[in-house]
């Protein structure tokens, strides 16, 4: 009879526990990885897709590692283009031969089941099975406080099979490159000074996003008069922050976003403050109209002065 009782306590708390999990489960973020094909040939190239869905929770920051078995796969390119991050922390990057590392932030919060953060293309080089995994990952509320708040994964399993010889077959294997014509989207940099970094100096921050192959590079030039046209070799490559060559802010400051399709486009930030040389400029041309207009007064007052005396 007691044996019977406790059997009943373990089952109910068990099945209480089983229940709490699962709602907890519910309300988490979830990473996933999705793909067209799980089951490819040898030498093929396909393509992995990062997923986040927010469930009913705000999403403001992710990050995380993709970790692949690399004596199966090769990575041959990842993409962001038309990703819901709007500033790469850390942009996905082959962190190893066998680990991809990412992290990122989305200004104003995500809320949506299926948020595509980036892609992977991958390229089979060996026969076997598989799993492309994800790992230390992270995701911050969007509460004005980053709160960490629990996020579960859903793997991707994949199998490589034994290539036809055929070279017409084995053409198709191979990814055709997607067509990218549109320039990376507009954007306006901030300049900002913060007394924690770069010892008070002002920087700039910047970040577009590209809905195409994706954001490769950006530059920078700094100039102290407007430029129609900058050779290529001016053009200082430049993470955000940067750092302004510029520390009186009277330059100005053109920044050039280029997608991985080659695409490029060019934004300028306005001097903060007038030039040295407008500055002296201006003080002549004010000092030249006051004297204008004394000599001009000192005239009609002399006029004045004269036809009372008569």
């Amino acid at each position: 009879m007691i044996k019977t009782q406790k059997f009943k306590i373990l089952f109910i708390l068990f099945m209480f526990s089983f229940l709490l999990f699962d709602i907890f489960a519910a309300n988490a973020a979830e990473v996933f990885l999705e793909s067209k094909k799980q089951q490819v040939a040898l030498e093929e190239q396909f393509i992995v897709d990062v997923f986040l869905n927010t469930t009913e929770e705000s999403i403001n920051a992710v990050e995380g590692k993709i970790f692949f078995p690399d004596n199966f796969l090769e990575v041959k390119e990842i993409q962001d283009g038309n990703s819901i991050i709007n500033f790469w922390v850390e942009k996905p990057f082959l962190n190893s031969k066998s680990n991809i590392s990412y992290a990122g932030i989305i200004p104003g919060g995500y809320k949506e089941t299926k948020g595509f953060l980036f892609s992977i293309v991958f390229q089979a080089k060996a026969n076997g099975n598989g799993i492309i995994e994800i790992r230390d990952v992270k995701s911050l509320l969007n509460d004005g406080k980053g709160t960490l708040t629990k996020t579960i994964v859903k793997n991707l399993e994949f199998k490589v099979q034994n290539l036809s010889k055929d070279p017409a077959i084995l053409k198709n294997y191979i990814l055709t490159p997607q067509e990218d014509k549109d320039l990376p989207e507009d954007f306006k940099p901030e300049i900002a000074q913060n007394p924690t970094m770069f010892n008070k100096k002002w920087f700039i921050v910047f970040s577009t996003q590209d809905k195409g192959l994706g954001i490769a590079d950006y530059a920078i030039y700094e100039s102290r008069k407007i430029e129609k046209q900058i050779a290529a070799d001016a053009w200082e490559k430049a993470t955000s922050p940067y750092v302004l060559k510029d520390q009186d802010l009277e330059s100005f400051i053109y920044v050039k976003a280029i997608d991985k399709a080659g695409n490029e486009r060019i934004v300028v930030t306005d001097p903060k403050y007038l030039l040295k040389q407008h500055k002296t400029w201006l003080n002549l041309i004010i000092i030249a109209i006051v004297l204008v207009i004394v000599f001009i007064a000192s005239k009609i007052l002399w006029k004045k002065y004269i036809k009372s005396y008569k």
